[in-house]
């Protein structure tokens, strides 16, 4: 699980600090791969042989996502509310959503520390090493 502590101004002018989690379990991790065409370490490889650095965005974007959720009262980590919906829509649309994500894609320590701690820890052997070679978070130059 990954805590990244984000300060933004909300609709009215008002500065805001904030907690948000980002997780994924086995199960939501794999079946991430599973909805790539040819998995997703495929699709990474692409994204670095093509130099596409908007399918990184946008990779990005989908993990992010896909991992966000809210803690409960009682500790739990949700990803939807009560009505069924998904809790990383609201966050889309806040100023939050847009300072962790220029943060992210502006500092590459923040991002390899991100993408090393949101995926399963099983997952994450092959993530370290690619993140040794220098590949985790270098982004693809247009």
């Amino acid at each position: 699980m990954v805590k990244k502590t984000v300060t933004y101004n909300d609709f009215d002018g008002n500065s805001i600090t904030k907690d948000f989690f980002f997780n994924l379990t086995k199960m939501e991790f794999r079946n991430i791969d599973k909805k790539i065409p040819g998995g997703l370490e495929n699709m990474l490889n692409e994204i670095r042989r093509d130099k596409n650095a908007e399918g990184f965005v946008d990779f990005l974007d989908m993990l992010i996502l896909e991992s966000y959720g809210e803690k409960s009262e009682d500790g739990r980590f949700v990803k939807f509310d009560p009505y069924g919906h998904r809790v990383s829509d609201y966050f889309k649309v806040t100023e939050a959503w847009d300072v962790l994500f220029l943060n992210l894609i502006n500092n590459p320590n923040e991002l390899e520390e991100f993408l090393l701690g949101v995926v399963p820890k099983d997952a994450s052997e092959a993530a370290k090493k690619a993140a040794e070679n220098g590949e985790l978070t270098r982004l693809p130059e247009a």
